[in-house]
């Protein structure tokens, strides 16, 4: 979800010339190559979890990992019903939570 994300970023930045209001400009580069250069010293400020869980981010805009939620940019437990389900298609279910795309992807 985090890749599709950045696609999404990406996309709406090229197209609008400003960042998504949420997903940013989807330029995750600076981050990924600070992570990736050796030897990786974690800054005090961040945890060693949420240094793995970037490390993931960067392999998945990498494409370096496979998509499990096929696209999707939202989700939501399976026993809650947002709102916004209805306007997007259903990709994924992954344990207790569903995972959407746009439909007009």
């Amino acid at each position: 979800m985090v890749k599709n994300r950045v696609v999404l970023a990406k996309a709406h930045f090229a197209t609008f010339r400003r960042p998504h209001p949420v997903y940013g400009n989807g330029d995750w580069s600076s981050a990924c190559i600070e992570i990736g250069k050796a030897p990786f010293r974690l800054d005090s400020r961040i945890s060693r979890h949420q240094a793995l869980a970037m490390s993931a981010a960067c392999q998945a805009v990498a494409g370096e990992v496979l998509d499990p939620t096929r696209g999707a940019t939202r989700c939501h437990r399976h026993d809650t019903e947002p709102d916004w389900a209805a306007a997007h298609v259903a990709t994924a279910i992954l344990g207790d939570v569903v995972f959407y795309r746009a439909q007009d992807h």
